[in-house]
């Protein structure tokens, strides 16, 4: 059925654009093992959506909208704290034999339901129902489309439910971010691949894996980055207009290929092609940030920001990008709020300390170290034993500690170079840092491309060895 109350009143954004979020589709199926797919259709969703007129229709990210997966939040608080004019929700219910879907579109200033459709099919027929809801959303805001948007609306991403089916799982493991589950999403996406071979997203979803462990550290570079190219490549191959495709490929020229002309280029097609796809604004701004474009680089991050304003990535990220300009506050500021989001993510806790260290205020940077050392698995004792009236050699011992802690690790798994080289900085251990350095740029670390700016390392400056390093 179709309902229709009045046609919408579109508000925009400060951008111009209008602002829409898609809140997870709810799994009605009464198995938890469904959720890959009530999970999968709200990020393809937002996939589809997000392509249409970006320059005029802004779609809240998924790793925002699954904030409210489960939440009993209103739809006015919703569209306050995600500051957005229209919400989409809607239910799956997955059985054997049947698929029903159902969808309904919500102003957030009244609460008026704009339309209504539930859609009963065989599970064959998920990608038509996806682009069928698309269609509607688009009509309902009133947005003109180009006509070579519509042609790309109409064209399914893969014709084979298997491997569609794989991809969602790859996508819903992936999300998750840890090494584990980017590992299992891997699988998915090669099983997608194998029952597609011309399934573009899917070589995304691979080469964007291959991009986590690399850049993560959690897999040698050399192994990593080679297979995220390929995928990349493969993927632009079979689609060369998916923006997904050239961000990723511009990651790994920049974090791998040190090829920065290269990446530049990438980063600006995948942003012709679709300026609201947040993942290559926020790399944009690693880009940038790494090139000392900070105002550039905080700007892309706001733009993310826009888009994912619950986003772990982008808000630490911009965090960073704040302390590489050297902008401490602002970037104590930034990991705070990253750090409400999820307490735990020692990621934030690290910038908030070393921009303190910046500040010369060694107390508080050794709170933020006690608090890491803790999530590290130090208990009470051995946290208490690191203090010492001179707050700067409590801090010193914190890091020995931490130091310690890499070298257990570095018995059982790869650990970035440059994080052992961080350590001894700090150390004031310097020609051991200058070493592990130089292990880095063996290895193709990417966190090397940030050696310019880090503050961290403003005491091997002056030394020849780091130039030659920098050249």
């Amino acid at each position: 059925y179709w309902v229709t109350h009045r046609a919408p009143q579109p508000a925009t954004s400060a951008s111009g654009r209008v602002m829409l979020a898609v809140l997870p589709f709810k799994n009605l199926s009464g198995n938890p093992e469904q959720d890959y797919f009530s999970d999968g259709l709200t990020e393809e969703m937002i996939t589809h959506l997000g392509r249409l007129r970006p320059e005029r229709l802004g779609v809240i990210a998924s790793t925002s909208a699954m904030r409210y997966k489960g939440s009993d939040s209103s739809i006015d608080q919703i569209g306050q704290e995600l500051a957005v004019s229209y919400i989409l929700e809607g239910s799956v219910r997955r059985e054997q034999e049947r698929v029903r879907i159902t969808a309904q579109l919500i102003q957030v200033s009244d609460q008026t339901q704009l339309w209504a459709e539930i859609y009963d099919r065989d599970p064959a027929d998920v990608l038509d129902i996806q682009r069928e809801v698309a269609e509607r959303i688009v009509r309902s805001l009133a947005l003109e489309l180009l006509p070579a948007q519509q042609v790309a609306l109409a064209r399914a991403p893969t014709t084979s439910t298997a491997a569609y089916d794989a991809y969602l799982k790859g996508r819903y493991h992936w999300n998750k971010r840890t090494p584990q589950t980017i590992r299992k999403g891997i699988e998915f996406f090669q099983q997608a691949i194998a029952e597609d071979p011309n399934f573009a997203l899917a070589y995304v979803g691979l080469a964007d894996a291959y991009n986590f462990l690399g850049g993560l550290g959690s897999v040698p570079p050399k192994q990593a980055f080679p297979k995220a190219k390929e995928a990349a490549l493969k993927a632009l191959e079979l689609d060369d207009t998916l923006a997904e495709a050239h961000a990723t490929l511009a990651m790994v020229k920049l974090q791998f290929d040190y090829d920065w002309d290269g990446a530049g280029e990438e980063f600006a097609r995948a942003l012709e092609l679709n300026p609201g796809l947040v993942t290559a604004h926020l790399w944009h701004g690693c880009y940038l940030t790494a090139l000392k474009r900070h105002d550039q680089a905080i700007a892309e991050a706001q733009r993310a920001r826009q888009l994912d304003p619950f986003s772990i990535a982008v808000n630490v990220d911009t965090g960073w990008y704040y302390l590489f300009a050297r902008r401490y506050d602002q970037a104590i500021q930034q990991c705070r709020r990253t750090l409400e989001l999820e307490p735990t993510f020692a990621f934030a806790r690290v910038c908030v300390q070393l921009a303190y260290m910046q500040k010369g205020q060694y107390q508080e940077a050794f709170a933020e170290a006690q608090q890491l050392l803790t999530f590290y698995g130090a208990n009470q004792e051995q946290v208490a034993a690191l203090g010492d009236s001179d707050p700067e050699i409590a801090l010193k011992n914190a890091w020995q500690w931490q130091l310690r802690g890499l070298q257990e690790s570095a018995k059982k798994r790869h650990v970035s170079p440059y994080f052992f080289a961080l350590h001894y900085v700090v150390l004031g251990q310097y020609d051991r840092a200058m070493k592990w350095l130089d292990k880095a740029y063996e290895n193709r670390d990417s966190q090397l491309v940030y050696l310019k700016v880090d503050p961290v390392f403003d005491p091997l400056r002056s030394d020849s060895r780091f130039q030659d390093l920098l050249h």
